[in-house]
């Protein structure tokens, strides 16, 4: 078979056939930005470490300071996320070795699009036009050495790369508003349009191939342009309070813009020009605000439809389980491991309370239907908007409680956080969530409920004796807890649910490091454990026969199958495929940890002092020995959402998982 190249890939190209080139699995190698402070990731900050480095600033999805003015991510953030490439890195922030390969960003918050020279000529004064669009451009030219050596390699490189010029044009217009003048204003539009053009000129002719310009927002719905503006005049508002002068002039912005824009692409046939239409995308959201309460405004932007009557498939996600779906509780009373650096490093770059790299499939899941990360139970906080659901999922939890595991002499300390523990917080809770019966069942309607993955742990304290007489003796007793669990929840209200089987333990790296045969005949032709996974297929057709009954006992209850154990084992059979290491040794070792012959010992887990990171862990499987990487979780999450590993199938997502 031909060597695929090693980068993250969908899901769907081997599961769903959709045929994406060996040579180029995600539509861009990179994405290079220029703007203000609508997409500055940490330029601005690195100068002036002002308002962006403090809180709240980043609060809500990086929980400190990113450089970034907003509580959040940007619209960028979203962008290289849709196309599958990491948060590009800022231009100022830059160290030796970094990879840049994949993109960086050059915009610089408070910059503007005419040179400091020119404004100060008009008796304009913004600081931050010393990093107008044209130094961002010479900031690039200086890069560019460093990203492609000859014209023949930049070709190549360029073509499947993607380059964004703006938002930018802003802060040229905000240093006007103050003085309420339109015609001012209007003087400043071909000079701000023929900066971008001259930009946008320069890098067609550096060998850049696809761009996008976006257009400027509606700045008569802006809350600091009304608050600037402050008129009590009742005809200077439109209908929804939006300032109707000042959006006047953005469409008369915008058209210009578009008007060189057609201009470009004329000139440079070959070069494809797309325009952003950040007013139509942001307006939309100032007039029917309440229509898009929870949605990201990407989503609006990037043109996926939503039904006015439900904007999204689900109102709310609320989660059960252990550390496959663990975002913080653990943390919380255990700070221990997962609260050390490499964990969280790929994606949120500090520890985040997930056993892993980045996302965990629960992440994915959630982003997947437009709504925020669940915030997990133990880390509420008063006043935290919790309608979007919560998470109860704790890791090294298990299916059993611990009196029953106690019996059977099975030690688990986190089995005090076993699953009924966790119904019973979320009982607990409920009264926050609605109050009546009619509420909680309005409520619950819109709302999805996962029941695991959970009985990992359970099964996994049994590993080490090699028993699977042992083992198959839980499998009656966990499926009756999860069983028990779901009928509690539709007893409580809940008419959607998510069950998910177990993952081929046979391929999991702490399992084939624990049991650790020598016997050729105990593994399959990929390198797992054949009779582990023979006792993970038998449980997982045990919870199917449980399922099937819960259904037939609840005929108005959707109880959706998830398929963990073919969405993970696809991976391991065809590892080159999506881009991970392969070899009947190499495809089962941990990126984390440190040992042979998987990459583990007991002695140096994960976080520890001694420990080893790989250098790129988007091409392992698995993380740490039990649990996996965000790679590898992206990819099963997509197979769960978008099929073919969830019967019934889900819901039809907003977003695509990339």
């Amino acid at each position: 078979m031909k060597q695929a190249r090693k980068k993250s890939i969908t899901f769907a190209h081997v599961f769903l056939g959709n045929g994406l080139s060996n040579a180029n699995p995600l539509p861009y190698e990179a994405i290079f930005n220029f703007g203000d402070s609508i997409s500055d990731t940490g330029n601005a900050a690195t100068n002036h470490p002002a308002m962006p480095s403090n809180s709240p600033y980043g609060s809500t999805y990086f929980k400190h300071p990113s450089g970034r003015l907003s509580n959040g991510r940007l619209i960028l953030d979203f962008i290289v996320e849709a196309y599958g490439l990491p948060m590009l890195p800022a231009y100022l922030n830059l160290t030796d070795g970094q990879d840049i390969k994949k993109g960086v960003n050059f915009a610089y918050a408070g910059s503007t699009a005419l040179d400091q020279t020119i404004l100060k000529q008009k008796s304009i004064n913004v600081d931050a036009a010393a990093y107008s669009l044209s130094t961002q451009l010479d900031s690039f030219k200086k890069l560019k050495p460093s990203l492609c050596k000859s014209e023949e390699e930049c070709d190549s490189y360029f073509k499947n790369s993607l380059f964004l010029v703006g938002e930018i044009g802003g802060n040229d217009i905000n240093a006007i508003i103050p003085y309420k003048n339109i015609t001012k204003l209007r003087e400043l539009v071909p000079l701000i349009v023929e900066a971008i053009s001259n930009t946008t000129t320069q890098l067609i002719k550096e060998g850049v191939v696809e761009l996008v310009i976006p257009g400027n927002f509606p700045i008569g719905c802006n809350s600091a342009v009304l608050a600037t503006v402050n008129t009590d005049k009742e005809g200077d508002y439109d209908q929804f309070g939006c300032l109707t002068t000042y959006n006047a002039f953005i469409e008369y912005y915008n058209e210009q813009l578009k008007k060189a824009i057609e201009t470009l692409r004329q000139q440079n046939p070959n070069v494809k020009i797309t325009y952003f239409d950040y007013y139509g995308a942001a307006k939309r959201l100032f007039q029917a605000p309440k229509q898009y309460g929870g949605i990201t405004f990407a989503y609006v932007f990037l043109g996926n439809g939503l039904s006015n009557a439900n904007p999204l498939p689900y109102e709310a996600i609320f989660n059960f389980g252990d550390s496959i779906s663990d975002t913080g509780n653990a943390a919380t009373n255990h700070p221990a491991m997962p609260s050390n650096s490499p964990y969280g490093s790929t994606y949120f770059k500090h520890p985040s309370g997930r056993l892993s790299n980045g996302r965990l499939i629960l992440d994915f899941i959630v982003e997947a239907y437009g709504l925020p990360m669940l915030p997990t139970y133990l880390n509420l906080t008063n006043g935290q908007d919790i309608k979007k659901g919560v998470n109860f999922a704790y890791a090294g939890s298990t299916a059993l409680d611990q009196t029953i595991l106690k019996q059977k002499s099975i030690n688990v300390d986190a089995a005090a956080y076993s699953l009924s523990t966790q119904l019973d917080w979320f009982k607990k809770f409920k009264p926050s969530l609605c109050k009546s019966k009619e509420e909680c069942d309005s409520y619950f309607k819109k709302s999805l409920f996962l029941v695991g993955e959970i009985g990992g742990n359970d099964i996994n304290a049994i590993i080490p004796y090699k028993n699977i007489t042992k083992l198959r003796e839980l499998v009656p007793l966990i499926v009756e807890a999860i069983s028990n669990t779901t009928t509690q929840l539709i007893k409580e209200g809940v008419v959607e649910l998510v069950i998910p089987g177990n993952f081929p333990i046979g391929c999991n790296s702490a399992v084939l490091a624990t049991v650790n045969t020598d016997k050729e005949g105990d593994y399959d032709p990929f390198g797992c454990l054949t009779t582990y996974n023979a006792f993970i297929e038998y449980y997982n057709e045990q919870l199917k026969k449980a399922i099937e009954t819960l259904r037939q006992q609840n005929p108005n209850v959707k109880i959706t199958y998830f398929d963990y154990y073919g969405a993970a084992k696809h991976l391991f059979q065809a590892p080159q495929q999506y881009g991970f290491s392969s070899g009947k040794l190499e495809t089962f070792k941990a990126c984390c940890g440190k040992g042979e012959p998987y990459g583990l010992s007991a002695q140096f887990p994960c976080g520890s002092f001694s420990a080893t990171v790989c250098s790129d862990p988007s091409k392992h499987i698995n993380w740490d020995g039990p649990h996996f990487t965000e790679a590898a979780y992206r990819l099963i999450a997509k197979g769960l959402v978008e099929g073919p590993f969830a019967n019934p199938s889900m819901k039809s997502p907003p977003f695509k998982i990339i």
